[in-house]
């Protein structure tokens, strides 16, 4: 691994940065450093030039006050980063295949004839509107974290297994995968001596075309002076032979990987002499490390290899990713293109245990700490909360330039070990066509990871020793794969919080402190959409989610608790917060990440499969007369059985576990076919088809009157006399309206709808009797009838008066009391009884009685929430009134 300072930081002052690098006086390098040794580094907006060429001229930039400002400042060129995007004449390849996000190809470098006058150009491009991100970068110091052994021990016992439960059971994993020849590990170091027979058989067929990103061409060779005790000289052609020696060949070392290809990209600079006569193969450019990034990512990597780092300098992680945003952004660009990104976690225990980056980027990257024979972590081995695995990485036996073999150790030779099971585990699940994501392999690392010290996870050695055995089995028979996406839940509680402090760059809100921020639990259950044996492993395919923790502060990065996992499905739990303003009170107005509705779960599952949930729902017609119907379940596994069930109105003709199966409608009404799997570990019950069984039936409490309007009755003055059914399994309908006793026939007629129109613009207020049938296939359905109430709508008048009611909205209790007129008048036995009924909004009736009381208390305890309707009769007049239930 690779130690670097990171002053290439433009916020640093540069007598600051240029300390750490050179042993010259403070005047000297103040003015050797400041006007040399840096370069300009700055973001544009997507529009601010009129092309897209490798080097663009002052004129093709379109702000002509941006033109004169370069002109100004004796700007000569703006060179693009990302130098691998371009062919040999400058242009932009646009192959229609890459993959860098838009805003990286924004980034460009500044060249000046003066660099004595840089300082005063970036004060005026930090106010250009088209300009996002200026600053200076400094060379960085890149110190391989090898650590000379010179016991010359002569066997690979992170492989061989002749240590117990120390090695990585990669033997033991090469009876499932040895790796295929389509996978691809980037190597970005030093170099790779791709002429060492034992990493390539000398066509290049293993050690693929790479990139050196300091001169710019494909001959990425380990070739760096070695006088450098500090310096990359070797130390990328030993990394390749940890992850892809050539094996079983009675040549010096095996790779973990049989077969693999392996990209070399050089990205530290090319060992010359600087002006204090210091070689400088130990230094590069943030902005060379982002090209080699993005190099492996366009060219087809799966895995990319970072054995180097930096520390944090006491900042925290969100000024680490502000004040190196170039470095960031590659990282987590080859992260949202699905590349496995693994690095070393640093070893520097013994001086500090500072954290270092990139591995504490942590959730686009898999960071590696190192164990020893003893199955311990290693005593160099830096920890922290951001580690994920460990590996072995004391005395690794591998290649060496110059066709030799060595004997080394550090956390930089643990990273390869992971890279290279990690292209394992790609492997096998490309042989299964599992369509594996980069963290699905990091947490199959994690969850097969042998525990080191402390069971389960520790910041000490992360989730444990990784397992390669383990990790393949995992994916190899009888085990299956899947993914699955669900979104929404319910919004379990709500917490608002005054302060709320975000610390990522995510779902378009800066980092910052923000006010009145609503935070919302969600849960909900998610059913697998075929059944496991037993339990499966469960996790998150967390790229693709939208959801966040409940800290505070927040990194904003996707985030779920996995809980209640069962052969069927698992619960889960995040948040998600509606955003009202910003520190300064501006309002903001937001959901982070998203709504309810749009937030996202995405998950992998892996366990052996119930083969009776690969059956497909049950096919045939939705409408069964007594005539029958043959029904199917489609992709029935092999070896497995059926069992048939249905409803009381439906009849089995064919014998029990046919499939097809014929069943008979013996009634009518809905009803339901079901069919039970027994598969290779328990039986599993497939969705209910759902029938319209037999002629059908319309329900005729489901019919709505245009002119009833919520109240329970028809209004004989109203001239809007038409209806709607429901929709259902029917050609067309019959309708009649009747006298309550049946015996006179008002209005008939057919619909070839679900509308229609009665006349009964001359009928009295009075109780009539509304009849409907529904027709299909299978023949006519009964008539049902329902009692409908005309009545004379335009009593109102003083007749509210009758009786009052109480309170009003109300919980428990309605209490109805009626004028001393009514109750007087009925006693003095001059009229019959007062009426009350109270409605739902469904017209249904749910509280009628006829009493001569003066008072009268209605009970509502069993009542929910809502508008109710009451109605009030007497002598022919009626009073309707509105009530509301609240609780």
């Amino acid at each position: 691994m690779k130690k670097i300072f990171y002053s290439l930081i433009a916020t640093i002052s540069i007598s600051v940065t240029v300390s750490l690098f050179f042993p010259a006086s403070s005047t000297e390098r103040n003015n050797t450093i400041a006007d040399e040794d840096f370069r300009i580094i700055a973001k544009f907006k997507n529009d601010a030039f009129k092309n897209n060429a490798l080097i663009l001229r002052n004129d093709q930039v379109q702000s002509t006050k941006l033109q004169n400002v370069f002109k100004h400042f004796q700007v000569n060129e703006i060179k693009s980063i990302f130098k691998n995007r371009y062919d040999s004449n400058g242009n932009y390849k646009n192959s229609g295949n890459n993959k860098l996000g838009k805003d990286l190809n924004c980034w460009k470098e500044i060249l000046m004839a003066n660099k004595y006058l840089a300082n005063d150009l970036i004060k005026v491009l930090k106010s250009e509107e088209s300009i996002i991100e200026v600053y200076k970068e400094y060379p960085i110091y890149l110190k391989p974290c090898l650590i000379p052994n010179d016991s010359n021990f002569p066997y690979q016992w992170h492989i061989n297994g002749y240590i117990p439960n120390a090695d990585i059971d990669v033997i033991q994993a090469w009876d499932i995968n040895t790796g295929r020849n389509d996978v691809v590990i980037a190597v970005c170091d030093g170099g790779v001596d791709y002429n060492h027979p034992d990493l390539d058989p000398g066509d290049r067929s293993r050690i693929i075309q790479g990139y050196d990103v300091d001169d710019g061409d494909n001959d990425p060779m380990d070739d760096l002076p070695e006088e450098n005790p500090e310096g990359f000289a070797g130390h990328g052609t030993k990394i390749a032979g940890v992850i892809g020696a050539i094996t079983n060949n009675n040549n010096q070392v095996s790779g973990i990987m049989w077969n693999c290809k392996i990209m070399p990209v050089k990205m530290v600079k090319d060992g010359r002499l600087d002006i204090f006569g210091i070689e400088n193969s130990e230094t590069a450019y943030t902005s060379d490390v982002a090209d080699a990034i993005d190099y492996a990512v366009n060219n087809g990597a799966h895995v990319i290899n970072l054995s180097y780092g930096f520390p944090d300098m006491g900042w925290p992680i969100n000024d680490i990713i502000f004040r190196a945003p170039l470095l960031y952004e590659s990282i987590n660009n080859a992260y949202e293109n699905n590349v496995v990104i693994v690095v070393s976690m640093g070893n520097d225990y013994k001086d500090g245990n500072p954290t270092q980056y990139p591995a504490a980027f942590a959730h686009e990257v898999i960071a590696v700490g190192a164990s020893n024979d003893l199955n311990a972590r290693a005593s160099f081995s830096s920890t922290g909360a951001h580690i994920n695995v460990s590996a072995p990485g004391t005395a690794i036996y591998t290649t060496a330039r110059g066709g030799t073999t060595a004997v080394t150790q550090g956390t930089s030779l643990s990273a390869p070990i992971v890279s290279a099971v990690s292209g394992l585990i790609i492997s096998q699940g490309m042989d299964r066509n599992f369509n594996l994501t980069n963290d699905d392999v990091r947490h199959i690392l994690e969850i097969t990871a042998d525990d080191i010290e402390s069971p389960g996870f520790d910041y000490e050695t992360g989730h444990g020793k990784i397992n390669a055995n383990s990790a393949l089995m995992m994916l190899d028979e009888p085990n299956d794969l899947i993914h699955g996406t669900s979104y929404g839940g319910t919004i379990t509680s709500t917490t608002n919080l005054n302060r709320w402090i975000t610390i990522g760059n995510r779902w378009g809100i800066a980092p910052g402190t923000y006010l009145n921020v609503d935070q919302k639990e969600v849960t909900k259950h998610i059913e697998f959409d075929v059944p496991f044996c037993s339990p499966p492993e469960v996790w998150l395919k967390e790229r693709e989610c939208k959801s966040m923790s409940f800290a505070n502060p927040n990194d904003s990065f996707p985030w779920a608790s996995i809980s209640n996992i069962t052969e069927t499905g698992f619960d889960v739990r995040y948040s998600i917060y509606y955003v009202r303003y910003n520190i300064l009170g501006q309002s903001v107005n937001t959901w982070v990440p998203s709504s309810l509705a749009n937030s996202k779960i995405a998950y992998t599952a892996v366990g052996e499969i119930n083969q009776a949930g690969y059956a497909e729902p049950i096919n045939g017609s939705s409408l069964l007369c007594s005539s029958g119907s043959s029904y199917t379940v489609s992709n029935l596994p092999q070896g497995t059985t059926i069992l048939w069930n249905q409803s009381h109105n439906i009849t089995r003709v064919s014998s029990q576990g046919s499939n097809p199966c014929t069943f008979q409608a013996n009634g009518n009404g809905d009803g339901w076919i079901e069919a039970t799997i027994s598969g290779n570990c328990g039986d599993f019950t497939l969705p209910r088809k759902e029938l319209c069984v037999g002629p059908p039936l319309v329900y005729v409490t489901d019919v709505i009157f245009s002119n009833w309007e919520g109240e329970p009755y028809l209004c004989t003055t109203h001239t809007d006399n038409s209806f709607e059914a429901p929709q259902g399994d029917y050609d067309y309908l019959e309708v009649k309206l009747t006298d309550i006793n049946e015996t006179q026939i008002i209005d008939q007629f057919y619909c070839y709808s679900n509308t229609g129109s009665l006349d009964y613009s001359n009928l009295s207020p009075d109780y009539y009797l509304f009849w409907i049938r529904g027709h299909n296939s299978c023949g006519w359905g009964e008539w049902l009838a329902t009692e409908i109430e005309f009545a004379n709508c335009s009593s109102g008048g003083g007749d509210e008066r009758m009786f009052m009611f109480y309170p009003n909205p109300t919980d428990e209790h309605l209490n109805i009391s009626v004028s001393d007129d009514v109750v007087d008048e009925i006693k003095s036995k001059k009229s019959g009884k007062y009426e009350v009924l109270l409605y739902d909004k469904n017209q249904k009736i749910l509280y009628k009685n006829k009493s001569d009381k003066k008072e009268l208390k209605i009970n509502l305890q069993p009542l929910e929430e809502g508008m109710y309707f009451l109605h009030f009769k007497y002598k022919g007049k009626l009073v309707q009134e509105k009530v509301v239930i609240k609780k």
